[in-house]
């Protein structure tokens, strides 16, 4: 127990010489990074992997894989115009038609589509 508190002590203390050394902006640029990440984190959570069951890294690699899928292909984004990354300009969506709803991670997340 006294050498597990040794130990995180003495990384606090070498964490924080550390960062004595680098330059204000460096800083600022790695917080910023570490806000996305977390941001993404949560949304990746709160959207995804909250409302299943994961059964081991395999079932959550495919889980995430589906969702990344989802994310990139059909999710809307707002700094995008509520397109979504992978949407191709060039591409025309037709108005006419039925919707389909098409279940994604079980159902978990559902994608609306035109029939074809």
């Amino acid at each position: 127990m006294f050498a597990r508190l040794l130990y995180l002590i003495t990384l606090r203390v070498f964490g924080w010489l550390m960062l004595q050394g680098r330059s204000q902006a460096s800083k600022d640029a790695e917080i910023m990074v570490l806000r996305h990440e977390v941001a993404v984190l949560r949304r990746v959570r709160a959207e995804c992997t909250d409302r299943m069951l994961i059964y081991g890294e395999r079932h959550l690699r495919s889980v995430l894989n589906e969702y990344i899928d989802h994310h990139n292909a059909h999710r809307p984004h707002q700094a995008r115009g509520q397109r979504p990354p992978d949407h191709d300009e060039h591409v025309v969506v037709p108005m006419e038609g039925q919707i389909e709803r098409h279940h994604v991670l079980g159902g978990a997340i559902n994608e609306y589509r035109r029939a074809a």
